[in-house]
């Protein structure tokens, strides 16, 4: 646990040293919704824009009720993890219909809205609510896991219990300041990649880690599983001054969103012969270039052909103009398509 002069000293360096965020000039349970959700796998910085962007087309909760899938992830474009947008959209839908437009006070409710684990919950209601919940994330197990010099794995389930109960009584002395000056300290001071600015941090004196200068070996971390890796062919085709689309299926990787043709690279087949198996022919294919798209547990290789199709594609097809092309929601994976083109 940490002592009540911990505590007070980590509040007072909030108030001097805490981050200035948008989200947190005016904390509505809806603002820290949607900047939690953003935040999720997303450095700060990426996410600023993103959410004045957001805010500017859905001000209130019922604005974002009421809008359509495709204007959420237009807009969620280049944030990645797109289930994240559709759920925000699902959450907000829910909240109109089954609580009057208002986020629920009770954990259980929370959970049972799309999208929204137990660390979005808790940093709503202690966020936004000021009730004594912890918001125990990464930031939040590395500062203990250090603190403590836990031998425990970071994928143990112990050590989130743990964690949560060693900072539960700066949480219940300072519910929302609680929260966000731990935010604040593993995201500026208790590093996850390279050395911690120890120097700075308001905890050094109680830290085990520190005091035996092992900072960087905790937490404990099992070995990651290397990501699988694809050979992909995606394919710009034009028709007629317009361009060919497909639409991904709803469930999936990248479910419901906008791309170019692609498909698996086949050994021993050639790019033209990889178009007609899917329908689609072309006069003539030209190699644009090659490029990499990561995704958390999978990494795209892809090689790009632009060509121009002899017949119109199938109905299951889109055949767009550039216009109509930009206001759709296209992943990252084909950014370089999608600015080549525009």
């Amino acid at each position: 646990m940490l002592t009540r002069k911990e505590e007070e000293k980590l509040l007072t360096w909030l108030k001097e040293k805490g981050r200035s965020l948008p989200w947190r000039e005016e904390a509505t349970p809806y603002h820290v919704y949607l900047s939690e959700i953003m935040l999720q796998q997303t450095r700060v910085e990426a996410v600023r824009a993103y959410y004045y962007r957001f805010l500017e087309a859905f001000p209130t909760l019922k604005d974002l009720a009421s809008s359509s899938e495709d204007e959420v992830l237009k807009l969620w474009q280049g944030l990645g993890y797109y289930s994240r947008g559709r759920n925000l959209r699902k959450t907000a839908i829910l909240i109109e219909e089954k609580y009057g437009g208002e986020f629920p006070k009770s954990e259980k409710d929370l959970l049972s809205l799309p999208g929204i684990g137990p660390y979005t919950a808790h940093a709503i209601l202690a966020i936004a609510y000021s009730l004594p919940y912890v918001a125990f994330d990464g930031n939040l197990l590395r500062i203990y896991a250090r603190r403590e010099a836990s031998s425990l794995s970071s994928e143990d389930p112990k050590i989130k219990e743990k964690g949560e109960k060693y900072f539960s009584s700066l949480i219940s002395l300072a519910p929302k300041e609680g929260n966000e000056a731990l935010m604040d300290l593993g995201e500026t001071i208790c590093l996850p990649n390279g050395k911690p600015d120890c120097l700075h941090c308001p905890l050094k004196e109680g830290c085990l880690a520190h005091q035996k200068g092992e900072e960087e070996k905790y937490p404990i971390r099992p070995l990651k599983k290397e990501r699988r890796k694809e050979s992909r062919v995606v394919f710009l085709l034009s028709y007629q001054d317009k361009y060919v689309l497909d639409k991904r299926p709803p469930k999936g990787l990248l479910a419901s969103l906008y791309e170019f043709p692609n498909f698996l690279e086949e050994e021993n087949k050639t790019p033209e012969e990889i178009l007609e198996e899917h329908s689609l022919s072309s006069i003539s294919l030209d190699k644009l270039s090659s490029y990499k798209h990561i995704f958390s547990h999978l990494e795209w290789n892809m090689d790009v052909y632009q060509g121009e199709l002899k017949n119109p594609p199938q109905s299951s097809y889109l055949l767009l103009n550039k216009e109509e092309i930009r206001k759709l929601s296209i992943p990252s994976a084909f950014a370089y398509v999608l600015n080549y083109l525009v």
